[in-house]
């Protein structure tokens, strides 16, 4: 082998690209069928056939595994702010919509609410920042410039993005299924129109 090519091959064997789809998806299935107590490390490595030590490398604890497979579930990369209020609140009210329309994230739903809700922190605990990063990016956005484009400045930004992820929470929950465009419009101008600044 030229000496070249051996120094620069990466020691050991290489990653294999199928075990983190063979473990999220493993993870996701078993959020949908045994919820996030049945969702163990050691229930993952079962149902994927990766090995322990291989898991664990990825993912240090349980909380960072089942976050990343609620992250899968999704289906949508993490929001990215473009500084244009409206916009970005619309495009989050889409993403929102967007993620409540795959089957997978509604199937391990009932397990971010239990994860997100337990009282006081535990392995199977959750962190909302950590599903949605997004949240803290529009609310910055919000809150830097809302008064700069006309919208009220005296609310709580992070609360601005609650209200659009809220009603289209509610919005399932209420009817099962998920907000269409013209339900995720409606919410939209309901919100832009009590959040825009009155003369």
């Amino acid at each position: 082998m030229p000496k070249q090519q051996a120094a620069t091959r990466a020691p050991g064997r290489p990653r294999r690209p199928d075990v983190e789809d063979h473990v999220l998806d493993a993870a996701i299935a078993l959020l949908a069928e045994r919820g996030i107590d049945g969702t163990t490390m050691t229930a993952v490595v079962e149902r994927s056939g990766v090995a322990r030590a291989t898991v664990y490398l990825r993912w240090p604890n349980r909380q960072a595994l089942v976050a990343a497979a609620i992250r899968r579930s999704m289906g949508r990369p993490i929001l990215k702010g473009t500084d244009n209020v409206e916009r970005d609140l619309r495009a989050g009210a889409e993403r929102v919509r967007e993620i409540f329309s795959s089957r997978s994230f509604r199937s391990v739903f009932p397990a971010l609410v239990a994860a997100l809700t337990r009282d006081g922190p535990d392995e199977a605990t959750v962190s909302y920042d950590l599903i949605a990063p997004g949240r803290a990016v529009l609310a910055d956005v919000y809150g830097r410039l809302a008064a700069d484009q006309g919208f009220r400045d005296d609310v709580s930004p992070a609360l601005v993005i609650d209200l659009v992820t809220g009603a289209h929470i509610g919005h399932y929950l209420a009817t099962g299924e998920a907000p269409d465009e013209a339900v995720r419009d409606e919410i939209m101008e309901i919100v832009l129109d009590g959040l825009r600044r009155r003369a």
